[in-house]
């Protein structure tokens, strides 16, 4: 581009039958105040287009910038959900395996208690039964050692009084030493001559 002084310095050759030298140098004045003007303009609107090329610049850096914050805090959003999740699986499962052990403790604890509730039931049937003849021996008893006619009565008599009955006999006779009387205390069982119990 031409500038505003090189037009000044700009010499014609001069000619006898040219353009009036006053109104050539008037409008060359003219055209380079207009051009001048606009090379002004130019200049001031090349600096304005500079700076937006900047500021594009600058936008673009920070849009890059912007876009990388985006991108690092997605991935810092991917961590912590998946350090979440893995954490929640972690205590899911330690939980679960902590269940887990507390049932299979409970269960053994139940089988364990019924167990021994069938045991303990089987002990009172056998206690029972173990009552019931030892009832049945000192009722064949009292019938051996009563006269006839007490036996009449006896037959009568329920089985509560047959039990406090017996109790009483035995416990009388035991106090009297009787050698013919082969009935123990309840709950006792006799030995035999070998030591044993029968």
């Amino acid at each position: 581009m031409v500038s505003p002084s090189e037009l000044k310095k700009k010499e014609f050759t001069k000619s006898i039958k040219g353009y009036s030298p006053a109104e050539v140098d008037e409008y060359i004045a003219y055209l380079i105040a207009n051009y001048s003007e606009a090379v002004k303009e130019y200049a001031e609107l090349e600096k304005k287009y500079r700076s937006a090329l900047e500021k594009i610049d600058a936008a673009k850096d920070e849009e890059s910038a912007i876009s990388a914050l985006i991108v690092n805090a997605q991935k810092m959003a991917d961590t912590i959900v998946n350090d979440a999740n893995e954490k929640a699986r972690a205590v899911t499962e330690s939980v679960s395996d902590s269940c887990d052990k507390i049932l299979s403790v409970y269960k053994q604890n139940v089988i364990a208690e019924r167990n021994k509730l069938a045991e303990m039931e089987k002990k009172a049937v056998e206690f029972k039964e173990s009552l019931y003849a030892a009832y049945r021996t000192h009722i064949e008893a009292i019938d051996k050692i009563l006269p006839d006619e007490e036996k009449d009565s006896i037959s009568d008599a329920t089985e509560e009084e047959l039990v406090d009955a017996a109790i009483d006999l035995a416990s009388q006779k035991i106090k009297e030493n009787s050698d013919d009387l082969d009935v123990l205390p309840f709950g006792q069982e006799k030995e035999s001559e070998d030591g044993e119990n029968s």
